[in-house]
């Protein structure tokens, strides 16, 4: 027996998304359990963020002659930047037969800690 899986983003109070990794680590911090990322979809994070072919591809074509440079990769934030984003991912959160209602209670308790702020890493 499966569980529902929500998918989600935190919207700061200046109504930019909180990055998803800041909220896995306070996450991880209480042995709370959710997951971060694109989730292997590919087109999935290109669509949410309205991301074009063009600006795409200039970002990849940046990290490539990064690489070739000095011989290592571009950092993530900075390929984010390049395509204009500061954060690529969303968040998800399941429950299924082990849950219970304290589970899902302090989910939304550490939600409440994002509301009317500006989290930093």
């Amino acid at each position: 027996m499966r569980g529902g899986t929500i998918a989600f983003n935190y919207i700061d109070a200046n109504g930019d998304v909180v990055d998803e990794r800041i909220v896995e680590q306070r996450g991880n911090k209480i042995n709370l359990s959710l997951r971060s990322g694109c989730f292997c979809n590919p087109g999935a994070s290109e669509a949410a963020f309205n991301l074009e072919k063009e600006s795409l591809l200039e970002a990849f074509e940046s990290a490539w002659q990064h690489e070739a440079a000095h011989g290592k990769r571009k950092k993530w934030d900075d390929f984010l930047a390049d395509i204009g984003i500061s954060t690529s991912g969303a968040l998800r959160i399941s429950v299924g037969l082990m849950s219970n209602f304290k589970d899902v209670h302090r989910f939304l308790e550490f939600s409440r800690t994002f509301l009317d702020t500006v989290p930093t890493g």
